[in-house]
């Protein structure tokens, strides 16, 4: 299958090893010195203490790669918009798109039942830039569950004993393209489970980012800083207020806080991915997992102090830095 991973960081560059090396014809998008990197290098892939290598065809330029079978987007929420142009040199006339996201994503109420009280999430794609140039019809949705890091230009460590993408049509329509889709990301030896309904799958993943970004990002910590058990009280309101907000669309969610949290007690030292966007001073996804959350709950009369607070104070922090 011919693919292109439009954004070779963390996540996608460990897609583009693992599907290059099952015999797909990758190609990736990617600037600055990771597309130097895998220009001269290739790109390698730290997994389970064992070094993967695959040669992908890379460029700044999607005019350069030309159509293909499938798009795969890997960009942070934040970055869609402005490469929403230049998507389209990369598709052929049934071209899907992959947009595999953290938070909630642009295309959320395609597809979806109708709710009486519906937040707007026109910020999520401003303009209708994304919704014009891609279009609704060609989007697939994406649920990661795949932690990595880039250790250095061209190289990424994963730090996931599974990795598995989780698919889905956003009108919940069973077809043939997110069925091949799952196999070929299959056949590379990752989980690739389809869902009829994607958005319980999306709520559940933004329970973690939730409570576990806002806490990592104020103090500049890693994972291991929710184990600190007054932060570990936070991480759990922030979740429960997550929880309440879902309920507002009507997805309900296992309301178990402690075994969510359960990652606390591991003592992860992962860096959780908006504080590595933090780190280096980019763009952080604090519109699509925590501003996104706050919409929901306000059009469904649900409190969230706790979730206001947090994110009142990293939106500050962030612009300070240069990253909201």
């Amino acid at each position: 299958m011919k693919i292109c991973v439009y954004g070779a960081g963390a996540v996608g560059g460990h897609l583009a090893v693992r599907l290059a090396r099952a015999g797909n014809e990758v190609s990736v998008v990617a600037r600055g010195a990771q597309l130097d990197a895998i220009r001269q290098r290739g790109l390698s892939l730290i997994l389970g203490g064992e070094r993967l290598s695959a040669p992908v065809r890379a460029s700044a330029d999607p005019t350069e790669l030309g159509p293909q079978d499938a798009v795969i987007v890997t960009l942070k929420a934040p970055g869609l918009a402005a490469v929403a142009e230049r998507i389209p040199a990369l598709l052929g006339r049934d071209t899907p798109v992959v947009f595999a996201i953290n938070g909630i994503p642009w295309w959320y109420f395609h597809g979806a039942p109708a709710r009486p009280k519906r937040p707007d999430l026109g910020f999520l794609d401003p303009g209708g830039t994304l919704a014009r140039h891609v279009g609704l019809a060609r989007a697939i949705g994406c649920v990661i569950y795949s932690a990595n890091v880039v250790v250095e230009p061209g190289v990424i460590k994963s730090n996931s004993a599974d990795n598995s993408f989780v698919l889905g049509e956003p009108d919940g329509a069973s077809t043939s393209r997110v069925q091949k889709l799952a196999e070929v990301i299959k056949g590379a030896g990752m989980g690739a489970p389809v869902r009829q309904d994607l958005r319980p799958e999306i709520w559940s993943k933004l329970l973690g980012n939730a409570a576990q970004s806002p806490i990592c990002c104020l103090l500049e910590r890693d994972l291991s800083v929710i184990g600190v058990p007054e932060l570990y009280v936070l991480a759990g309101n922030l979740m429960r207020e997550t929880i309440a907000a879902a309920r507002t669309d009507g997805v309900e969610l296992d309301g178990d806080v402690e075994k969510r949290l359960g990652f606390a007690k591991g003592g992860s030292t992962h860096k959780p991915s908006m504080l590595q966007d933090l780190e280096l001073k980019r763009a952080m996804e604090i519109d699509a997992i925590l501003v996104a959350v706050q919409r929901f709950a306000q059009a469904g009369g649900v409190p969230t102090p706790h979730l206001d607070t947090a994110t009142a104070l990293l939106i500050e922090k962030a612009r300070k830095l240069g990253c909201y």
